[in-house]
């Protein structure tokens, strides 16, 4: 088994909010991330999917000290991310990128395209003015774009344009990960496709390794390695991604695949649509976060919170009916 690239490791962010009204002096803490743990090793892709709020991107951004973490530990090799000083942090950071969701604000609208791909290289202090220009235009060219770009601006093009000159600026300092958080869902369907075998290409040629982060499991199908399924800050299952999708086992996981289209008018898919309220992430219950919504719970599910354990190789679940729903799959 070969060593992870990054190790999280119990990974908790909690967000302080004040109470209501006027004079209401009590605060309560949102659990956006609720303990998560996973691995991502060399090379590969680790799709993390959930409904909006579930701390996805609050991940991304912990992960990389962009925001403080309450409590856990990032490990990008053998450095613990959380215990580097300002030095050390600014030069791994040039090993660890990220692409954001909107392509329109993630880039400087006051700075032409030759600036903002070569920013991180002065910014580091890498390479002489003219190795700064070869190497951007090389950049450049090997997202798609023209050489005639350079001296444009972001508002001269159009979205999945600016969404190759954001991979382009995260290329620039060669790094070995790259957290691309929901990087296409505001593209058009067709631009998706063709940002999507980009990423993939780009993959393969320079051996990077992606934490991709969508709500579109059909996108996270394409491009994953693995997926882990996320509800409420925690991971409630993560497998091979032919493993989740041929034989989910968590009973959240199992909605969400029963929503997604099948491209064929002959086939009729069971849909699962879920009841019940989304628990107060202020307020997370005693059990299992999904019993209030869950068409397999038990007893047991409302007052003892399953934890996160391999069933099979590779596929691991957090739920006390995972034995039963594997059994009649």
């Amino acid at each position: 088994m070969p060593t992870p690239l990054i190790r999280v490791n119990e990974l908790k962010k909690y967000f302080s909010t004040d109470g209501f009204g006027l004079f209401s002096k009590k605060r309560t803490a949102v659990k956006a991330l609720n303990g998560i743990s996973f691995d991502i090793y060399p090379g590969e892709t680790l799709g993390i999917v959930g409904e909006s709020g579930c701390g996805k991107s609050t991940a991304a951004r912990v992960m990389l000290r962009l925001i403080p973490a309450t409590d856990g530990s990032v490990f990008f090799k053998e450095d613990n991310i959380f215990s580097l000083s300002t030095g050390e942090l600014k030069n791994i950071r040039k090993k660890m990128q990220i692409i954001f969701q909107d392509p329109f604000s993630s880039i400087d609208p006051r700075k032409n395209i030759r600036k903002i791909i070569g920013e991180p290289l002065s910014i580091h202090g890498i390479g002489s003015r003219k190795e700064r220009e070869e190497r951007v235009l090389s950049l450049v060219e090997r997202v798609g774009l023209h050489k005639t770009c350079m001296d444009k601006y972001p508002h001269e093009f159009s979205g999945g344009q600016r969404q190759r000159i954001v991979i382009a600026r995260a290329l620039t300092l060669n790094p070995e990960l790259i957290i691309c958080d929901e990087p296409v869902s505001a593209l058009d369907v067709s631009i998706q496709a063709q940002v999507l075998n980009l990423l993939k290409e780009l993959q393969a040629e320079f051996g990077l390794t992606y934490l991709f982060i969508s709500h579109d499991l059909s996108v996270v199908k394409h491009i994953s390695d693995r997926i882990a399924v996320m509800y409420l800050g925690k991971i409630v299952e993560i497998a091979p991604t032919r493993d989740l999708f041929e034989t989910p086992l968590h009973p959240y996981a199992i909605s969400l695949l029963s929503a997604v289209p099948v491209p064929r008018v002959n086939i009729k898919r069971n849909r699962i649509v879920l009841t019940g309220d989304v628990p107060d992430p202020r307020h997370l219950p005693e059990g299992c976060a999904f019993y209030s919504r869950c068409f397999k719970r038990i007893p047991k599910c409302k007052t003892i919170g399953p934890e996160l354990l391999e069933c099979d190789p590779g596929h691991s679940v957090a739920c006390h009916v995972a034995n039963s729903i594997k059994a009649t799959q």
